[in-house]
């Protein structure tokens, strides 16, 4: 059972996610607190991330730009656990052995909670937030 602090209007849920260039990533159906990877993009460059204030909860984001199959897609993950994102402009992500891509686990700072253990995906073509279905899911008619 999906949790209560979810929005369950159609509408606004589009609207708070494709919508505005954002996807989010669960930990699993249920939101419950799990170790879950992220990755990031192939071809994937840091160009910024680290700590900030959000109406007094410290979140955190990391911004790669895809010079890979993805040429002029740069992703934002915010809620990213496992890091020291507030070091060096995000320079010491999580640290992770045979892992080279792997930037951190779903639900860091911000993004943690019984039933709500996510991540934000925000997705920017060419530096304007895109819907990500019109990068990922060209194939279905987006």
């Amino acid at each position: 059972m999906l949790s209560d602090n979810r929005n369950r209007n159609p509408a606004a849920a589009f609207s708070h996610l494709a919508g505005s260039g954002v996807f989010h990533l669960y930990t699993n159906a249920q939101g419950t607190e799990a170790t879950v990877a992220l990755y990031k993009p192939a071809g994937g460059r840091l160009v910024s991330g680290g700590e900030y204030n959000n109406a007094g909860q410290t979140e955190n984001y990391f911004r790669f730009y895809s010079s890979g199959p993805l040429k002029g897609v740069t992703l934002s993950f915010v809620h990213v656990g496992g890091t020291r994102g507030g070091e060096a402009d995000g320079q010491y992500m999580g640290r992770f052995p045979g892992e080279p891509n792997r930037i951190g686990n779903i639900g860091g700072l911000g993004g943690e909670g019984f039933g709500y253990n996510h991540t934000h995906v925000k997705v920017y073509f060419k530096g304007k937030l895109t819907e990500p279905r019109k990068i990922f899911c060209k194939e279905f008619g987006f």
